[in-house]
Order: structure tokens, then sequence, then C-alpha cells
């Protein structure tokens, strides 16, 4: 299981990683040390465990970002705008996937990637996944 959360200190996040270690998943966890470590125990956003999202994982991927999130002080305002989180984790998420690529096919499987509609041929490429993966994901 993947867990992206920037925070990665609030209940239902705890609650969903606790449930995945009970049933023996392994958990990737995409988090800031930051809030983690800088949120007081007990803050109100906090599980009341006052368990981190990182105590949970198996592998802990750090992305930093600053507790507030955001980064761009604009003269004449007191409250910083801009948040880095989206951005530094979808890059953290495409990271992820363009390495699975790699190790897969490392390992002689072609991982399905579904192609862009607006290319050439893109509807005709998925339309093969379609067929196979709609009656297991319902909602394709």
């Amino acid at each position: 299981m993947i867990f992206f959360h920037n925070i990665g200190i609030n209940p239902a996040t705890i609650d969903a990683a606790e449930e995945c270690k009970k049933r023996g998943a392994k958990i990737i966890a995409v988090a800031s040390s930051y809030w983690q470590n800088e949120m007081p125990k007990d803050h109100f956003i906090r599980h009341p465990n006052g368990k981190n999202l990182f105590d949970y994982a198996d592998v802990c991927i750090d992305d930093y970002n600053p507790v507030g999130d955001a980064v761009v002080n604009v003269p004449g305002m007191t409250t910083p705008i801009g948040p880095v989180s989206n951005v530094v984790d979808f890059t953290i998420a495409h990271l992820l996937e363009i390495e699975t690529c790699h190790q897969c096919v490392e390992r002689g499987i072609v991982p399905p990637v579904w192609n862009s509609a607006n290319a050439p041929g893109g509807d005709e490429k998925n339309a093969a996944y379609l067929a196979k993966y709609k009656p297991l994901v319902k909602c394709l």
C-alpha cells in the first residue's frame, strides 16, 4: 500500500495504516517529517494514539514539506501562499511509476500502461486494456 499524506498524523490515515498492517500489507509512506515531528502530540488533528505515518511504514519517503505547506511570502500579507506538497508529491509519484516500470521490464514483465487518448492510436491501444480489466475494475 502506498500512502501519500503530507501531514501523516491524522486519524483517517493512521487508522488505514493500522488496518493495512493488521492484514499483512507492506507500506510505503510519502509524507513530511517536519509535520510529523513538529506538530504537538496533543494537536487536535493528530490521531489519539500519537503515532506518525512513518511509524507504520516499511519504506519512508520524506517529501520535506514544511508545516503549513505554503512557502511564498507576498509583501503586505501575513499568511504565506503557494503550497509545495502537490508538486513534490506528484513528482515522487511519477518517479515511483517510472522506476516500477523499469524494474518490471528488467524482469520480463511489460506493465499495462494506458496511452493518451489524445495521441494517434491511443484509444485503440487502450481498448485492449478495457476489455481485459473492465470485468475486474468496475469503474472503468
